[in-house]
């Protein structure tokens, strides 16, 4: 969008965009925020091999739903598992590439993502980006996403 004395901007996915989802009828919607050690929001792999990892805070605003939790990093070379976490921090089950997860009306479940490095990983905050991505397994939709951006560890 452009106004007077506004020059364009150049949509960045995760960054300045936003995905809306239309349902007939009532369904989850969950509000997610990430966080990481860094407090610019950076994911660091130490090395091109090493390991970090982010947690993920949700809140459903919506209705109760079965949500499979996942991460997107597109082709970056890193690997990244995901499990539900307890009031501690600790992970309720062993971390796998989906989590599914009963989600009611008002719920608020953790989760930790765990980045495995597998090469270098540039600085581009833009672009070089890990989706926490949540989806109703009722309908296949995304009722849920955050990012943060990733690097390799100067």
């Amino acid at each position: 969008m452009v106004g007077a004395n506004l020059l364009p901007v150049t949509p960045i996915t995760g960054v300045n965009t936003l995905q809306l989802v239309s349902t007939a009828g009532p369904g989850p919607d969950v509000v997610a925020l990430a966080a990481t050690i860094n407090p610019s929001l950076i994911v660091d792999i130490p090395r091109d091999t090493g390991a970090a990892a982010f947690a993920v805070a949700t809140f459903n605003v919506g209705a109760a739903g079965n949500i499979q939790v996942s991460a997107d990093n597109g082709s970056l070379p890193i690997s990244v598992t995901v499990c539900q976490t307890a009031g501690n921090g600790s992970c309720l089950g062993p971390p796998t590439s989906t989590v599914t997860v009963g989600i009611g009306s008002g719920g608020t479940p953790t989760f930790s993502f765990f980045v495995q490095g597998q090469g270098d990983v540039p600085f581009d905050p833009a672009n070089n980006r890990i989706f926490a991505v949540f989806t109703d397994t009722a309908t296949g939709y995304v009722v849920g996403k955050t990012s943060t951006a990733v690097r390799t560890a100067p």
